[in-house]
């Protein structure tokens, strides 16, 4: 099974051919703007993925609000206050880390 950046780009090549586009809101440009320059400025060396929910509603064209974000080297935990980290170098305003042990359902 073939993975990695030329499957993805393939993926991409055929969303394209069939006309499906996603557009991201000013928040969602916003914040996968600022995800990708604190990794980078952390040189945190982590790739981050869009997952779940939020990619299907995008592709039908529907809202979502409920962005799920994978990442292929550290806890979220970890990402999240490397990212508070930034976000304080920056003057931004940082936010409280949560951790879910057990889905509620």
């Amino acid at each position: 099974d073939e993975e990695g950046p030329s499957k993805r780009s393939r993926v991409i090549e055929t969303f394209c051919q069939r006309g499906i586009e996603a557009s991201l809101t000013p928040f969602e440009q916003e914040l996968f703007t600022t995800l990708r320059e604190a990794s980078k400025a952390l040189q945190m060396g982590t790739v981050m993925r869009v997952a779940g929910g939020w990619v299907r509603d995008k592709l039908l064209g529907l809202d979502s609000d409920d962005i799920d974000i994978s990442l292929d080297n550290m806890s979220g935990v970890a990402f999240a206050e490397r990212l508070n980290q930034f976000l304080k170098e920056q003057g931004e305003e940082r936010h409280a880390i949560h951790v879910i042990q057990q889905n509620p359902e």
